[in-house]
């Protein structure tokens, strides 16, 4: 699409004027306290005719795909070590505080390998690691010694009610239910525990993208749709959907007309399509796609009971459906190696203080170009060695990273 590609040449002719207003905000931000976030990963979806965010997670848990190498680890010690001298901080110690899955292989082995990249850094910067679960109040000790061990067969170091204060926490928990009091009286946390589920926002995440796409649009001189994705939120009660899904069916026409308007001035022949999903993290799950507000007027029980919860206030986002399509041959021709061409796939971004340092690609046999991919047929790969070229995602990255920057100056 000519538009498309004009905008990745306006790019690569602005480069020094992105970077430099870039780099402004960061200060800005950092000046105040703000600092760019430890690390956080992206779904990324790219048609060709547009790339965008499509979600991000603040504690991402597929580190077990990304390879541990001298890369990562220096990228680790030199956030860690900028931290600590900006805030003036003398640290003893570093304690990764996972989530308290048991039984999950496959979070564990996520864990392993993030302990194995923090033990590293701590050798480095001669201090002590440890692993640490927080429940109950109480921060059980534990040595993580093999990947298929769940937590309740680790050995136990110790327990211990409080936390150093010259101790820095590297949260990988999302904090769906909130902050322990240990953790809220522990003095150095990254990511900041305020990006955790129980104040976080993907609405206002996305608002805060949105705006910040719109002010860079106006140094490219184009239309911020081409990375940015269109969006809509409605809050309902949790009387009964009977009474309350029309107010969702109304909003999901309503952005559906726009992203057809869109589709007709650009000639995009793609049938215009949103995702509802809740406003708050549920690992993938409480997220359809639909075409019309019909299809929420008519959506089966099972479905309904996945989206909606009775008794309780539920806040839903309406996010504009980017069809994802491998636009690139080299990726094409790994795909094909592994499984089906038919195979849906997107893109997941991961990032250490705002540089993008891993890419994976998330493949699903039994899912459409148009559907939410993180479900049951989904496998994940690292496809760093992979040759890939798209002016689009250093820019994505920079907006995903200051509007997370947004998200927490209006939090705190």
């Amino acid at each position: 699409m000519k538009e498309y590609s004009k905008i990745c040449a306006l790019l690569s002719e602005k480069k020094e004027m992105t970077a430099k207003w870039y780099k402004e905000l960061v200060d800005r931000y950092t000046a105040n306290d703000i600092v760019v976030p430890l690390y956080y990963s992206i779904d990324f979806r790219e048609s060709c005719y547009k790339s965008t965010v499509v979600d991000c997670n603040m504690f991402p848990a597929g580190f077990m795909h990304v390879r541990y190498n001298e890369e990562i680890v220096q990228a680790f010690q030199k956030y860690i070590s900028e931290y600590t001298d900006k805030f003036r901080k003398s640290i003893s110690a570093i304690y990764l505080i996972p989530e308290n899955f048991t039984r999950n292989s496959f979070y564990i082995r996520n864990v392993v390998r993030l302990s194995k990249i923090l033990r590293e850094v701590a050798l480095r910067l001669k201090v002590e690691f440890s692993l640490l679960l927080d429940t109950d109040n109480e921060l059980l000790f534990i040595e993580l010694q093999d990947a298929i061990m769940n937590f309740r067969q680790l050995p136990i170091l110790q327990y211990n009610t409080t936390i150093n204060d010259d101790a820095l926490i590297i949260l990988n928990k999302d904090l769906t239910n909130g902050m322990s009091s240990i953790l809220s009286s522990a003095k150095s946390v990254l990511p900041n525990p305020l990006y955790g589920w129980y104040r976080r926002s993907k609405y206002n995440f996305f608002q805060k993208y949105e705006a910040l796409a719109v002010e860079v649009s106006k140094i490219l001189n184009c239309d911020s749709w081409f990375f940015c994705s269109l969006i809509s939120y409605v809050s309902m009660s949790g009387d009964s959907w009977k009474s309350e899904s029309e107010s969702l069916a109304l909003a999901v026409d309503s952005l559906i007309k726009r992203i057809s308007e869109k589709y007709a001035l650009y000639g995009i022949k793609d049938a215009p399509k949103v995702f509802v999903k809740s406003d708050n993290g549920t690992f993938g799950r409480a997220n359809i796609a639909v075409f019309s507000g019909d299809d929420i007027r008519k959506l089966n029980k099972k479905n309904r009971e996945e989206l909606y919860k009775s008794g309780i206030e539920n806040n839903f986002v309406i996010q504009e459906c980017v069809y994802s399509t491998l636009c690139n041959e080299n990726e094409k021709l790994f795909l094909s190696s592994l499984m089906s061409e038919n195979a849906s796939c997107e893109r997941m971004l991961y990032t250490i203080g705002g540089q993008h340092h891993a890419t994976l690609l998330r493949t699903n046999t039994k899912k459409g170009s148009g559907e939410n991919l993180n479900t049951p047929g989904m496998s994940i790969a690292n496809i760093d060695h992979i040759p890939y070229s798209n002016p689009l995602e250093g820019l994505i990255v920079q907006l995903t990273t200051l509007a997370t920057m947004e998200e927490l100056s209006c939090i705190c």
